[in-house]
């Protein structure tokens, strides 16, 4: 099983921030921490090349461009919980990747079997967050999109769904009443982490991060910069202490979120010791 054979390779900072209604609110979390990291350790080749930048770029202007002219009265836009759904939905709708192969060794599929795996966790968290008493959450919200047939299609998205409830849950100590307030300060050290450890994987030619990059641009900010009175090592101390992370379920999840990608390198590189 892949868990046994990396029991510690893969560090757990990138996942963490998940119970976090993924409001990506004003001051909300950053989707982007999670996708250089695993399109970092995952997709090496991707990292440093170009191919097929322009329809990558599409997809994301699709998506976004759907949503914002069909849901515009409605606000439901301004609601990440439901956008995050959406998001899967509507790059699906818009792109004709009926005959794409997923897996296969291209930047576009690669960029949209990681947007719709990495948006199926966020829908699952927001399903879960019973504190949004809005009446349009996404746990009470119908969707009509007009099309059964698409719908029908689609449904297949729904698998990862309930196969990350089943990881997370252990992983994050999950409880419902968690409130985000309470991962702010680990929200900063994940801004720091990436300052710290992986300034040269920002740049802009990182392709299959471009879509990416561009879903969480959607639906959030960035994490503001650390408070210059806390050093990453007080930051790392505070989260150990506000959290239980079962740190050897980690290497579970990533691989339900990456089951059946390609992995270029054949072996993964990543050990724990070096985000601890």
């Amino acid at each position: 099983m892949f868990h046994q054979a990396y029991p510690m390779m893969f560090q757990p900072t990138a996942f963490i921030k998940f119970p976090q209604h993924p409001t990506i609110e004003e001051n909300g979390c950053s989707l982007e921490v999670i996708t250089f990291l695993i399109v970092r350790t995952l997709f090496p080749k991707y990292c440093d090349k170009v191919p097929d930048e322009k329809s990558l770029e599409a997809i994301r202007v699709a998506a976004w461009k759907r949503l914002m002219e069909h849901h515009r009265r409605q606000k439901l836009f301004l609601m990440p919980s439901y956008m995050a759904l959406y998001y899967i939905l509507a790059v699906f709708a818009e792109q004709s990747f009926d005959d794409t192969i997923l897996g296969a060794p291209d930047a576009t599929n690669l960029a949209v079997e990681i947007t719709v795996k990495v948006f199926s966790v966020f829908y699952f968290i927001a399903s879960k967050w019973h504190e949004d008493p809005h009446p349009e959450h996404i746990t009470h919200v119908r969707f009509d999109f007009g099309d059964k047939s698409l719908m029908d299609r689609l449904q297949w998205h729904r698998r990862y769904i309930l196969s990350m409830e089943r990881l997370l849950l252990p992983i994050l100590d999950y409880n419902i009443s968690v409130m985000p307030a309470q991962w702010s300060t680990f929200l900063f050290f994940l801004g720091a982490l990436v300052d710290e450890k992986l300034p040269q994987y920002r740049a802009p030619y990182a392709v299959a991060v471009k879509i990416l990059r561009g879903s969480y641009e959607a639906i959030g900010t960035p994490v503001p910069s650390v408070p210059p009175e806390k050093s990453l090592g007080q930051l790392r101390r505070d989260v150990t202490k506000s959290r239980k992370i079962v740190k050897q379920e980690i290497p579970a999840l990533i691989a339900a979120v990456c089951d059946g990608l390609q992995n270029p390198t054949g072996s993964f590189k990543f050990h724990l010791s070096m985000w601890l």
